[in-house]
């Protein structure tokens, strides 16, 4: 997910997913019916009309929509309201628990995201700090991952 804006703003948000499906064979147009659905945004907003918060919901629905083995995303929820991230994340863990894609979030709101980890590395300037299955660092540490971050980051 692109953490510059590089939505056309003359689109509207149907058309932009229309235009993105158009490049990828891995799109799952059910997906992403559900997923705009989900996000609450209308189909026939012009892109231009749209807060910083729904276009960051808009490019969410233009990444997960994809069946991608992979998924790249660079803090996907800056610019969402607090209200509606936990919202939006809780769909995702539901949408996405049981899926074989690998979804990699590049994220400083650990305490927010922690319920969608299954493994965390920590990097500092390049350096693992911390790495392991997040369910086994909670164990072995007897703290949360958002815990241990502000440990390591301290």
């Amino acid at each position: 997910m692109p953490e510059i804006d590089n939505l056309y703003p003359w689109m509207t948000v149907r058309g932009t997913l229309d235009f993105t499906a158009a490049f990828y064979d891995d799109w799952n147009e059910k997906r992403a019916g559900e997923l705009l659905e989900f996000m609450r945004l209308n189909p026939s907003k012009k892109v231009s009309s749209l807060s910083k918060g729904m276009r960051a919901r808009l490019k969410l629905v233009l990444a997960l929509a994809r069946e991608a083995p992979l998924i790249l995303l660079d803090e996907p929820f800056s610019g969402i309201d607090p209200s509606s991230r936990d919202r939006v994340l809780g769909g995702i863990a539901r949408q996405f628990k049981n899926e074989t894609q690998t979804m990699i979030i590049s994220t400083h709101a650990v305490g927010e995201t922690e319920r969608l980890f299954d493994s965390v590395i920590f990097l500092d300037e390049g350096l693992i700090r911390l790495q392991g299955n997040a369910e086994g660092l909670r164990t072995k540490h007897g703290k949360s991952v958002n815990d241990l971050f502000k440990e390591v980051f301290a």
